[in-house]
């Protein structure tokens, strides 16, 4: 009975049986690669199919860049890696021609769907951060200065450009190194960036975010470098923190610059073989879209500024009434006036003790009752002559009014600040003529200029030393023994920097036993001054 071999040394001497086959045949493979009339053939069939199926649509398997690949190396002879690179490419085609419509078009409708979902998310982002950085401590400041110093630009540079990194992660994680190839985060960022801090924050913020990108891709040289010229270019077209005086047509030309440039870097190597309806729609929709972003950021921060600024104002105008109360209507005041009209009942002249007291309810009126924030100039000189008239009644030969008045007609319909000017005119009577024995003058001086409106208010009575004054205020004390001047000045100083911004405020000159004149500019509208 002959011996049995063992199984497992059956399939020993087949392996080695099959792996001397294919040493010898291993100087023949050459032979059987694709040659140049195949590989071409490939190729043909590949643009064939891809026309056929319009992958450039719905290009899942990343056919495109595949195919072109394969023409860089028949164009260099490499038939051999660009065969095996089309026969792969020709069978996910054949897959696609094979794969049912219905699919097709649903894997397109959830590629536009996570598309837009991934933009609904960027747009909340942005939102977000819109609404909570101008409430930063330090980036409140800078906007309510309206400059922006070294340190300033360099933390501002340092948000953005953390936000920007902080903020592509997720999607790197989903999508890898690519994700900024279609809307991206980080180009809004880095135009607003330079819109609010100029040319330096801006390019220190592209130069992070272009660092950033090399240590992923250090060959996306066109991605780096358009980094740092988004930054630079809205800097330069920027050039300001006021986020308020930023017209909303400058924003959107920048943003959507900065979106035309981005469209270009992505779709200019794809021009030789995309469509020029799908390059222009493609370049144009992004750029509208990044515009309207960066539009839609500085106007939500702009939204939260004036939010902001009109806490402070109410919150002044209650500090205003309050100093109202406790200082200027006082029962001193009304003593003062009850006990002016009462002489003139002594002196048995009804007439004028009617007007005074008319005056006086006119008075109480137009600054206890009136309940908006500002008042036309015409409205705040009917107070200024009823209090005036109070007084002049009081003092009757000690007091002297000039007014020197040169507006145009429509100048009377200019807003100004409730209680703005008539504490001047107080300030004037009370701490500057009713303390000189002899009385004096008070000149009340307005001018139309080309920018706004130039007021003055101006008494020969006793003085004031302004330094004492400063020095009392900076030390938290009144600014007189009888209190208010000194607070009343700095509050009204206050609100006008609030209002106009910090171009604009009191300018006081005053010479002890000479007199005092107290000046100020106000422009036509709230706001453009710097805030």
């Amino acid at each position: 009975m002959p011996k049995r071999v063992p199984p497992k040394t059956c399939k020993q001497g087949l392996l080695s049986i099959l792996f001397l086959v294919l040493f010898a045949g291993m100087p023949f493979c050459p032979l059987c690669a694709a040659g140049p009339e195949e590989a071409v053939a490939q190729y043909q069939q590949a643009v064939r199919l891809i026309e056929e199926l319009n992958v450039r649509q719905d290009d899942v398997f990343e056919i495109i860049p595949r195919v072109r690949r394969a023409a860089d190396l028949l164009l260099h002879d490499q038939f051999e890696t660009a065969g095996e690179i089309l026969k792969y490419a020709v069978s996910d085609l054949e897959a696609l021609k094979t794969q049912n419509p219905i699919t097709v078009k649903l894997q397109r409708k959830y590629a536009w769907l996570e598309l837009s979902f991934d933009l609904f998310l960027k747009l909340i982002y942005l939102f977000l951060m819109a609404y909570f950085v101008p409430r930063l401590p330090s980036m409140n400041r800078m906007f309510h200065e309206g400059r922006v110093t070294w340190t300033g630009g360099i933390y501002l540079s340092v948000v953005f450009a953390a936000a920007a990194i902080f903020l592509s992660v997720p999607d790197i994680s989903r999508y890898g190194t690519a994700a900024w190839a279609f809307y991206d985060i980080q180009i809004v960022l880095m135009t607003v960036c330079g819109l609010i801090g100029g040319i330096v924050p801006g390019i220190l913020c592209g130069i992070g975010v272009g660092f950033f990108r090399w240590a992923l891709r250090p060959d996306a040289f066109a991605m780096i470098g358009l980094a740092v010229m988004t930054g630079a270019a809205s800097g330069w077209i920027g050039r300001t923190a006021d986020i308020l005086k930023m017209p909303w047509a400058k924003i959107w030309a920048a943003g959507t610059a900065m979106g035309i440039l981005h469209g270009l870097v992505i779709c200019l190597p794809m021009i030789s073989y995309l469509p020029w309806h799908y390059f222009l729609l493609t370049a144009g929709g992004l750029a509208l879209l990044e515009g309207a972003s960066v539009l839609m950021f500085l106007q939500v921060a702009a939204a939260v500024l004036r939010a902001q600024r009109q806490a402070f104002l109410e919150r002044d105008l209650l500090k205003t009434k309050l100093l109202f109360l406790q200082a200027q209507m006082s029962p001193h005041f009304l003593f003062n006036a009850l006990n002016a009209i009462s002489a003139v009942c002594a002196r048995e002249n009804a007439a004028q003790a009617q007007g005074l007291i008319l005056r006086l309810a006119e008075f109480l009126r137009g600054n206890l009752i009136r309940k908006e924030e500002s008042v036309t100039l015409k409205e705040e000189m009917s107070v200024i002559d009823s209090y005036l008239e109070i007084e002049k009644a009081r003092f009757q030969d000690r007091l002297k009014i000039e007014k020197q008045i040169a507006l145009d007609e429509k100048d009377w319909d200019f807003k100004i600040p409730i209680l703005m000017l008539q504490p001047l005119v107080e300030n004037a009577i009370r701490h500057g003529i009713s303390k000189k024995e002899a009385g004096g003058t008070v000149c009340l001086r307005m001018l139309s200029e080309k920018e706004g409106i130039l007021m003055e208010v101006t008494d020969d009575g006793v003085g004031m030393n302004i330094q004492e004054i400063a020095e009392r205020r900076e030390a938290g004390e009144s600014g007189d023994k009888n209190g208010g001047l000194g607070i009343g000045l700095q509050n009204i100083d206050e609100r006008i920097a609030r209002i106009y911004g910090a171009a604009y405020g009191l300018e006081c000159a005053s010479d002890i036993g000479k007199g005092t004149t107290i000046r100020l500019r106000l422009p036509r509208k709230a706001g453009s001054g710097r805030c």
